[in-house]
């Protein structure tokens, strides 16, 4: 090869590479424009709690760190559409039952989150509804539907742990299984289903309808003769043969020149001879008697025939005699009743029933018998019953006064109360004795040692039951809140009066009460030492482990924290109050890659009691994780979490 080849070689081979480095920067200044940033969710998952339920879902563009890197177009997906899909702005809204994964797309780089589509009850449907019965013993089958908040029916809804029950137990109506409601008696009542924290009532109604109408011994009237009076009774039935009670019938005198009858009172008279027909009704139910009239027609038969004789004019009577008592003594009162034919009624008093219009002036005092209390004017209400008709007499009473017996036992009375001294009571010797009691009190407790330390060397074991409540805000736009009940226990132990040591163990479920996630459960378990270098005064730290799961994350707390206390203890130590706040140099949470700030508080505050062995307390406890905010921006995420504890314990030695 001439050196002219080698030349040319050379040159091709210089004008490659110049052409390769001025290529090169292009693809990595492209690849850097789309892949610098990691893709984020603002959550590890979402829930759907119905179907057709949309909610946005929030990813984002962050640095290394883990600033918003601005102006980057982010593309989402789903896994399977069949059970959700999601627009090009990210929301999400749920078809059918089952979990998949939103993805978001962002140059280079992706990220998921869970999607969990579930159905959770929001109302519920009755059919029928209202529940109407019209007999006693009847069947009914209430249907009752299941719906989310989209008013899908939730499918398996019989399966579920819905529960329904009478909202007054089984007096009107009775639930038996497979939903059939079976009457009990007239009324109205609630039927009442509750299912994961929703609850509604359907409407039920007892109310016998008549089905069948019977006249009572109608086969013992039979004959009746001029001009006698007879009343009808009748019975209603509904469609299963029970009897309705205060059903009011109408009747009707078919030969109302024969028989005359009062529509409403069923009071009847034989007015002239031959065959009558009698009908009442009730409802759509009927029933006919027939009647033999004997006798000769009674006057003014021709009234009676163009219609029936008007019988509720014809009442019973009532008289009382006009009474003049004085004061202090008693009177009685002389009355006089007679039936609507006129004919005096013997012992009226059994249907009478007596009341005074003022009791201060005359009081009625039984067996017809009046007391008169002092001057003044008052009437005496009498109510005659009798037949079924009802009638009100009244007097008016002036007692008077008795005269001069009357000012003397009024001058007496007068002496007697110059002469009745009211007792002085001494409030500073009552004072002065009721503090010595107390003090005595005092010192016997002390003295008896309850709840006093003498040598501080204490161990106690306590169960712990905590309302306990979680509040937090992943993001400026979502916030989250639950609450529940915690269990578990403590051990503490003062080897010295200056040292405590203490280990407590909480565990349990914390409903959603707003939001949208999903139930918690946690666990948590701490330690702590205290110094004391005075009996009121405490100094110590203690570390935390906490974890937090639901069904589509898992977090852990640690922290560590620095408490100072105060202490005041009353009757002995017998009674302690106990306040204290606390800062966290050190804490972790696994859900964040940011750390809460230094300036994070803690406060609690409480009442021991201690009686011999046995100890109880409440305290409130409340702590606070603010985290620092995201760069370039003011939001903060913040983390709360809250507990009233109740204890109850042992506790040994002195």
């Amino acid at each position: 090869m001439t050196w002219q080849h080698i030349r040319f070689a050379q040159c091709r081979r210089a004008r490659t590479l110049a052409f390769a480095a001025l290529l090169l920067p292009l693809p990595v200044a492209l690849l850097s424009q789309d892949g610098d940033g990691k893709v984020e969710f603002d959550r590890p998952g979402y829930r759907f709690t119905s179907l057709g339920e949309r909610k946005p879902v929030t990813a984002r563009v962050v640095d290394a760190g883990r600033r918003p890197v601005p102006n980057r177009s982010i593309a989402y997906r789903t896994s399977d559409p069949t059970i959700a899909v999601v627009t090009p702005q990210g929301v999400v809204q749920s078809r059918r039952v089952g979990q998949t994964r939103v993805w978001a797309v962002s140059g280079t780089d992706s990220t998921s989150a869970l999607i969990v589509v579930d159905q959770w009850a929001a109302k519920f449907a009755f059919s029928p509804s209202p529940l109407t019965f019209d007999a006693i013993g009847a069947e009914l089958t209430l249907d009752v539907q299941l719906r989310d908040a989209s008013g899908n029916v939730i499918p398996g809804a019989a399966r579920r742990t819905t529960q329904c029950r009478p909202r007054d137990g089984d007096r009107v109506v009775r639930l038996a299984t497979a939903n059939k409601v079976l009457s009990r008696t007239n009324g109205v009542t609630w039927i009442k289903c509750s299912d994961r924290g929703i609850s509604d009532s359907v409407r039920v109604e007892v109310r016998q309808r008549p089905a069948r109408a019977i006249i009572i011994d109608k086969l013992a009237i039979g004959t009746k003769a001029i001009p006698d009076t007879f009343r009808l009774r009748m019975r209603a039935l509904d469609s299963k043969g029970d009897s309705i009670p205060n059903a009011r019938a109408t009747w009707a005198s078919l030969n109302a020149n024969m028989v005359t009858i009062n529509p409403v009172s069923g009071l009847a008279q034989a007015v002239g001879p031959g065959i009558a027909r009698i009908v009442t009704q009730v409802a759509d139910a009927t029933d006919t008697l027939t009647v033999t009239i004997t006798g000769t027609a009674i006057a003014g038969l021709a009234e009676a025939a163009s219609g029936p004789i008007d019988l509720s004019q014809r009442l019973p009577t009532l008289t009382i005699e006009a009474i003049s008592p004085i004061v202090g003594d008693t009177a009685k009162l002389t009355m006089r009743a007679a039936d609507a034919a006129g004919t005096a009624i013997a012992n009226p008093e059994l249907y009478i029933a007596i009341t005074s219009t003022d009791t201060s002036v005359v009081r009625y005092v039984g067996r017809q018998r009046v007391l008169a209390v002092a001057s003044g004017a008052a009437h005496i209400i009498a109510r005659f019953g009798y037949s079924g008709a009802t009638v009100v007499e009244s007097i008016s009473v002036a007692p008077r006064a008795r005269g001069s017996s009357t000012a003397s036992v009024a001058a007496a009375d007068a002496g007697a109360e110059r002469e009745f001294k009211r007792p002085e009571h001494n409030v500073d010797s009552a004072r002065i004795a009721n503090a010595e009691r107390i003090r005595t009190l005092m010192k016997a407790i002390v003295d008896s040692g309850i709840g006093k330390t003498t040598s501080g060397r204490t161990v106690s074991a306590e169960a712990i039951a905590a309302l306990a409540q979680h509040a937090t805000n992943p993001t400026p736009t979502v916030s989250e809140a639950r609450s529940g009940i915690l269990f578990g226990g403590m051990v503490s132990t003062n080897p010295f009066r200056f040292i405590a040591l203490s280990g407590g163990y909480k565990t349990g479920t914390l409903a959603v009460t707003e939001g949208s996630g999903e139930d918690m459960s946690l666990t948590e378990v701490d330690g702590q030492l205290t110094l004391w270098p005075v009996h009121w005064f405490g100094l110590g730290g203690g570390f935390m482990l906490r974890g937090q799961s639901t069904e589509i994350s898992v977090v852990r707390w640690q922290a560590a924290n620095v408490t100072g206390q105060l202490r005041l203890p009353f009757v002995g130590d017998a009674v302690t109050t106990t306040v204290g706040v606390s800062m966290f140099p050190y804490a972790k949470f696994s859900g964040d890659s940011a750390k809460p700030q230094i300036t994070s508080l803690a406060g609690e505050a409480g009442v021991d009691l201690r009686f011999a062995g046995f100890v109880a307390g409440i305290r409130y406890y409340i702590v606070n994780f603010v985290f620092p905010p995201d760069a370039g921006t003011t939001e903060q995420r913040k983390d709360q979490f809250s507990t009233l504890r109740l204890r109850i314990g042992f506790k040994l030695g002195r």
